[in-house]
């Protein structure tokens, strides 16, 4: 689920969790500036980034799941 999913369903997100899986020869500023960016996106939507992962894999692959609470 995404920011916009749950605004559309009149929610609020709570959170938001980041899996990255990137290559050893990846340049390390591009990392930053990614984390930079999801950060000034996260303040922008008040949807702080809780938790997360990184690992090692030959490709890159990103993905981002927001969590709400709902009734």
């Amino acid at each position: 689920m995404n920011v916009s999913d749950i605004a559309a369903m009149g929610g609020a997100p709570l959170g938001a969790v980041i899996a990255l899986s990137i290559p050893a020869t990846l340049n390390a500023a591009l990392i930053e500036a990614l984390y930079d960016g999801m950060q000034e996106l996260a303040t922008a939507y008040d949807c702080p980034v809780i938790d997360g992962n990184v690992s090692k894999a030959p490709s890159q692959k990103l993905r981002d799941t927001a969590y709400a609470l709902g009734g």
